[in-house]
């Protein structure tokens, strides 16, 4: 027996995100008009993140029938995206799925209230080969450095036949892996004496960081610029994880280019003077980097070489201490 989501279910999953395709690379319309003008077309399907029964795909033994039928595990999908990922399960896994679902509906939210204008070459009437067409042809990650500000070098193309003004660019922070020093102690701190283009920040989570840019690109000319990304919050002995979009807003028009998801760690800016341990590492806070390194490792996108490293020996090394046992 399959558990179902009802209509009123499945007309929640579906307004979350304006009725669009949770794939941010398809991002199709999914409902429209008849020619009929008392009816409407739709596209979209309600499908299940974790399946609907024994031996579907993602099927997750733990669920009850009131996990399968919830709005959590629904994502909302065209026809042909709902088809590709219960396809290929290994790649489409439950957590991906979810992620695109949080991100489908940040962005259904960002666009409602009027923080972002979608317009794709293949999908806008406003975008033409006549005008500006930006595409993005590297994002180089440069985190070398144990500390200070991370470097994220970007290269652009324009395929139009009119220049490209970049005005803006966003950082939409997805999620924020708040990891802690499990070692007890207290540091002794100098103040910061920089200051960065972009700062991130633990706070910032589910929200978009703006800067203004100031770039131009001749039709069929290729530009590369950075962006310094630093931060002031978090433990200086060990960095935070973020998961993020960047993207470019240009001309007049704010026609849009968007990177894929990016993970990156970050080091505090703070200047340390000193550390004072105590020889003590809280295992709860051990356990707690093991499951944010966890989740950080099922993320899609790119990741920069430091964020890949922590994450591995976090849970090669820092696996949850088991409960001990009682005395027979």
């Amino acid at each position: 027996m399959r558990d179902e989501f009802t209509a009123a279910v499945k007309n929640l999953i579906a307004k979350r995100v304006g009725f669009r395709c949770s794939n941010l690379e398809c991002w199709k319309l999914t409902v429209g008009p008849q020619e009929d003008s008392t009816g409407t077309i739709s596209v979209g399907v309600a499908a299940h993140i974790t399946a609907a029964s024994p031996g579907g795909p993602r099927y997750e033994e733990s669920f009850g029938p009131v996990d399968r039928t919830s709005a959590g595990n629904g994502i909302w999908l065209c026809q042909n995206c709902a088809k590709l990922v219960d396809s290929d399960t290994a790649h489409y896994s439950s957590a991906k799925l979810s992620e695109w679902k949080r991100e489908a509906e940040v962005r259904a939210l960002a666009e409602l209230e009027g923080r972002l204008r979608i317009t794709t070459l293949d999908n806008s009437s406003i975008q033409s080969m006549n005008g500006a067409s930006l595409r993005l042809v590297d994002i180089i990650i440069n985190d070398e450095l144990d500390a200070g500000p991370l470097t994220l070098e970007v290269k652009v193309r324009n395929a139009g036949a009119e220049v490209a003004f970049i005005k803006r660019a966003q950082f939409e922070i997805f999620k924020v892996g708040n990891l802690q020093n499990s070692t007890l102690g207290t540091f002794n701190f100098v103040k910061l004496g920089a200051t960065y283009n972009v700062k991130f920040s633990p706070l910032l989570e589910g929200r978009t960081i703006d800067i203004n840019v100031s770039q131009a690109v001749e039709p069929g000319g290729v530009d590369r610029f950075e962006f310094k990304i630093g931060q002031e919050e978090g433990d200086p002995g060990i960095p935070l994880l973020y998961h993020f979009r960047l993207r470019l807003l240009y001309n007049e028009m704010d026609l849009l280019l968007e990177s894929q998801p990016i993970t990156i760690a970050l080091f505090s800016a703070k200047g340390v003077l000193g550390f004072s341990g105590m020889g003590i590492v809280d295992r709860e806070i051990s356990n707690n980097n093991f499951s944010a390194a966890l989740e950080f490792s099922a993320l899609p996108g790119l990741c920069s070489n430091k964020a890949k490293k922590l994450v591995s020996t976090i849970i090669e090394k820092q696996s949850p201490n088991p409960r001990p046992q009682a005395d027979s």
